[in-house]
C-alpha cells in the first residue's frame, strides 16, 4: 500500500493503528513520534470541480469511495460519505451534477515515527493475531485539515435528452454563463410539461464551515463560491487522514508476519463492486414501478407489476445478503471465500416508444435551426422561436423551424448530420438542410435517426 490519504472518520488519531478492511480506527496507539507541520506553507491549496454524469461508478470515484480508494470504501463500514451516497438512487434515468471544493491546510505528520512500546512487545513475541486485534494492517501518520464540500444535483426523468440539456444549464449557472433566475425558469419549465416528468432534488456534504441548508441549485453555487473564504476564517476541520504500512518501521522482529490482507482485500472491492450494480439495479426497479405506464418488455408486451415487485424485493434481499456477508467477512479470516450474485438474471422492462410518427421535411432549414433546437430541449416552441429570432437578422431565411419540425427533433429522435459536423457556432448560420433520411412523410419510431445532409452558402443552395 505505502501511504494514501482517505476520509478522516471518529477516532482517528495520530499513531493509532488502523484496519482497512473494516474501515475501523482503533483506540490503542501503535506508534509514537512528534507531528510537524510543513514549515513555511501557511496557505490553502483550493480546488473546486463541476461534474455532469450519469455513471456511479464516476459519482463514488468524485466522492472518494470508490473500491480502489483504501481505507472505508467498502460500503458497509462508518463511513460519513458512504452514508451520504447511499441517499441518492443511482438510477440510470437520472443525471447528476457533482459539485466539488476542497481547501486543504498544510499538511501535517509524524516525524520519524517509531513502534510503541505495546506494539514491540508483541512484535518481538512474533503474536500476528494480537497485533492485527490492537493494531489493524497499519498506522495514522498523518491528519489533513481545511474542509470539503460536496453537493449532488440529482436531475431524474424518462426523457433523456431533457436530463442532459437541464445538466447543461446547471453547470452554466456553476460557470456563471446563466443567472439563477433563468436556471429557475428553465427548471420550472421543465417540471410543468406533462411528458417526460422530471424531478429534482439536492444532496449536501460538508465538512468545515457552518451555514445554512442548501436546498437549491443557487444555495449550491453560492456555497461553493464563499466555502474557501469561510473555511480561511477559522471554521476547518479534520477531513482527511494519511494511512500507512507497518513495514516501513523498523521492526525489532524482522520474521513479524504482519497480517496480509491483500486477497481479501481484492474479493471484497469485487463483491463491492457487485453490490453496487445491484444498488442500481434496485433503483431502477424502483422508478419503473413508480412510472410503469411509460415501459414495456422487451417483447412489447405490458409489464407485470406484480412481477417486478417480486424482482425489486429479491434484489433488496440480495444487497442486504452481500452487506452482511462483506462485514462477516471483513471480520472473519476463517471464512474461505463469498458466494457470486448473478444480476443476468433480471430482465429490466423498456421505455415506451411511439411509433408511426410522420417525419416532416427539414430541407430548407439553416443548420442553426435545428442545432438550436437539440442543445436546449426544456423550452416551449414560442420561446425557441423567439430566442433564434433574436440572434438573427430582420427576414433571414431558413429560421426558426416550425411547431411541427420543433416537437420532432425534442420528442425523442436521433439527429445525425452528413457529413459530421463541428460543434454550433456562428457559421452554422451559413450552412443548410439539402436532404435527409428517412424522407419527409416517412413514419418513424422514437429513437430512430435521422441523418440531416447539408452544404454551406449565403444562400440556400437547392436540394440535394
Amino acid at each position: 500500500m505505502g501511504n494514501n490519504v482517505v476520509e478522516y472518520i471518529e477516532g482517528m488519531s495520530y499513531g493509532r493503528g488502523f484496519n482497512r478492511l473494516t474501515g475501523e480506527a482503533l483506540p490503542s496507539r501503535a506508534v509514537s513520534g512528534d507531528t510537524a507541520r510543513i514549515k513555511n506553507a501557511e496557505g490553502q491549496r483550493v480546488s473546486s470541480s463541476c461534474r455532469i454524469t450519469t455513471e456511479v461508478q464516476t459519482l463514488h470515484e468524485s466522492l472518494g469511495i470508490s473500491v480502489e480508494a483504501g481505507g472505508s470504501y467498502m460500503g458497509f463500514s462508518a463511513s460519513a460519505k458512504v452514508d451520504y451516497a447511499n441517499q441518492c438512487d443511482f438510477s440510470s434515468f437520472s443525471t447528476y451534477i457533482i459539485v466539488h471544493v476542497t481547501v486543504a491546510n498544510a499538511f501535517e505528520d509524524i516525524v520519524d515515527p517509531v513502534f510503541h512500546p505495546d506494539a514491540v512487545e508483541l512484535l518481538k513475541n512474533n503474536n500476528t493475531e494480537r497485533f492485527r486485534e490492537r493494531f489493524g494492517d497499519c498506522f495514522i501518520s498523518g491528519l489533513r485539515t481545511g474542509g470539503e464540500y460536496f453537493a449532488i444535483y440529482q436531475l431524474t426523468s424518462t426523457s433523456e435528452s431533457k436530463r442532459e440539456s437541464l445538466a447543461v444549464d446547471v453547470q452554466a449557472h456553476y460557470n456563471g454563463i446563466i443567472a439563477s433566475a433563468d436556471l429557475r425558469v428553465k427548471i420550472a419549465t421543465a417540471r410543468s410539461e406533462t411528458s417526460g416528468r422530471v424531478d429534482t432534488r439536492v444532496f449536501v456534504y460538508r465538512e468545515g464551515s457552518i451555514r445554512t441548508a442548501d436546498i437549491t441549485a443557487e444555495d449550491i453555487m453560492e456555497t461553493a463560491r464563499q466555502f474557501p473564504v469561510e473555511i480561511g476564517e477559522g471554521e476547518a476541520f479534520v477531513y482527511g487522514a494519511m494511512l500507512q504500512d507497518y513495514k516501513t518501521l523498523h521492526s525489532p522482529n524482522d520474521a513479524f508476519d504482519y497480517y496480509e490482507i491483500q486477497a481479501r482485500q481484492q474479493a471484497l472491492a469485487e463483491l463491492a463492486k457487485k453490490r453496487f450494480e445491484f444498488l442500481t439495479l434496485r433503483d431502477d426497479m424502483a422508478f419503473i414501478l413508480a412510472n410503469i405506464d411509460n415501459f414495456v418488455n422487451a417483447d412489447g408486451t405490458d409489464v407485470s407489476k406484480p412481477g417486478l415487485s417480486a424482482d425489486y424485493d429479491t434484489v433488496t434481499a440480495q444487497v442486504n445478503d452481500m452487506q452482511d456477508r462483506m462485514s462477516a467477512y471483513s471480520r472473519d479470516a476463517s471464512i474461505a471465500e463469498l458466494p457470486s450474485y448473478d444480476i443476468a438474471k433480471f430482465t429490466l422492462p423498456v421505455l415506451r416508444k411511439k411509433a408511426g410518427i410522420e417525419v416532416p421535411s427539414f430541407v430548407g432549414l439553416r443548420a442553426v435551426a435545428v442545432e438550436q433546437a437539440m442543445a436546449d430541449t426544456l423550452r416551449k416552441y414560442e420561446d425557441y422561436r423567439a430566442a433564434i429570432l433574436a440572434d438573427a437578422e430582420p427576414g433571414t431565411s431558413g429560421l426558426p423551424m416550425d411547431a411541427t419540425q420543433y416537437a420532432f427533433v425534442i420528442g425523442g429522435m436521433s439527429i445525425a448530420w452528413d457529413p459530421p459536423m463541428a460543434q454550433p457556432g456562428p457559421n452554422h448560420y451559413l450552412r443548410w438542410v439539402v436532404g435527409q433520411e428517412p424522407a419527409a412523410g416517412k413514419k418513424a419510431t422514437t429513437g430512430d435517426r435521422v441523418t440531416l445532409k447539408w452544404k454551406g452558402g449565403m444562400r440556400f443552395p437547392g436540394p440535394a
